[in-house]
């Protein structure tokens, strides 16, 4: 098993690091990942006597990447929604000039070709 021979305290400052890296990158399968290992890591955590400057340390990262979490879920929550609603107004067209229009009305439903 990863790290059992390296005290807690530095397995999960690394397993933190990485889960800031992936939060940051966007890469949910490394997220995935971590769930586990991270988990074990703070309940050997909790075996271990942590000075308190490491253990603030610690606090620290674990609360940055709370942060980073809720800003991805954000994100994906406004994605989400932005799918949708693009999924439920029907086609967008562009004129000439660039402006758009969604093609959702009942009188656009027929198409002419001129």
């Amino acid at each position: 098993m990863r790290g059992l021979s390296r005290p807690a305290s530095d397995v999960l400052t690394e397993l933190l690091d990485a889960q800031k890296a992936a939060l940051l990158s966007g890469d949910i399968a490394a997220l995935t990942k971590l769930e586990a290992p991270l988990g074990l890591a703070f309940e050997r955590l909790k075996r271990q006597t942590i000075s308190d400057p490491v253990m603030l340390r610690i606090r620290e990262a674990a609360r940055r990447n709370a942060v980073l979490l809720k800003a991805a879920q954000s994100g994906l929550a406004t994605a989400r929604l932005r799918v949708s609603n693009q999924m439920s107004s029907g086609l967008t067209v562009y004129d000439a000039q660039g402006n758009s229009r969604s093609t959702s009305d009942a009188s656009s439903r027929l198409l002419a070709r001129r």
